[in-house]
């Protein structure tokens, strides 16, 4: 009976921290602090994977005028923090279209 009240006990605990890294979700801006870089600001622009172990998301920035895109791997052990700067108003699941736009069309209305 005891093994199975600690087996429970890691299930919770685990779930703990996949719900403190799945918080993210596309149309956020983010600041990522990956160890042995500097931080990275972006928008989310797509998730892949579900809450799975092979679970990615991609992250766009404009650094000196070029669009940039990191993906990331959602339980990297390498991301120390995830910071959310703000949350976006969206109603589709890949953000594609930001990747043609330029300046302010890029941005997107923040949610209320």
């Amino acid at each position: 009976m005891p093994r199975k009240k600690k087996t429970t006990k890691i299930k919770n605990q685990e779930s703990k921290t996949l719900i403190d890294k799945t918080m993210i979700k596309v149309g956020d801006t983010v600041t990522l602090y990956v160890k042995g870089h500097s931080p990275y600001t972006g928008i989310i622009i797509s998730h892949h994977g579900g809450l799975g172990p092979n679970a990615t998301f991609t992250v766009r920035s404009i650094l000196s005028g070029v669009g940039v895109e990191k993906i990331y791997p959602l339980h990297s052990p390498l991301i120390s923090k995830i910071e959310k700067i703000k949350s976006a108003k969206i109603k589709r699941a890949k953000l594609y279209f930001l990747r043609e736009r330029v300046g302010r069309k890029a941005t997107l209305k923040s949610a209320k």
